[in-house]
């Protein structure tokens, strides 16, 4: 799990890779009946071991292992799924046509 890349269109920033901040509350996630978490930690950024700075937990959910990894940052070089349109004061997703990856920015007023 990751936080996604967003593009500011409009203004002075047009164009522009953003992301919002999030808040996971751990306390309430450790707390959940049928998940039993063995182990827990964090890495900061390090250009040897860490590409992302993230909190992990491995474990069992209704006795099914599991391994959740969640990305204090968006993954390098992935795509904006979101534009923060500052002229319609809008945020939605982007629109990819289906035959390429190509952005369809509506910029007209």
């Amino acid at each position: 799990i990751a936080p996604a890349f967003q593009e500011i269109v409009g203004g002075s920033q047009d164009g522009m890779l953003i992301w919002s901040g999030f808040d996971f509350a751990i306390t309430n996630f450790l707390e959940e009946p049928e998940i039993e978490v063995d182990v827990m930690g964090t890495a900061s950024y390090c250009v040897q071991c860490c590409p992302l700075p993230f909190v992990g937990f491995k474990g069992r959910f209704k006795g099914k292992p599991f391994f959740l990894r969640i990305s204090l940052e968006p993954i390098p070089d992935s795509k904006a799924l979101e534009l923060v349109d500052t002229v319609r004061n809008q945020v939605r997703p982007v629109e990819r046509s289906n035959e390429s990856d190509q952005k369809q920015i509506d910029r007209s007023e």
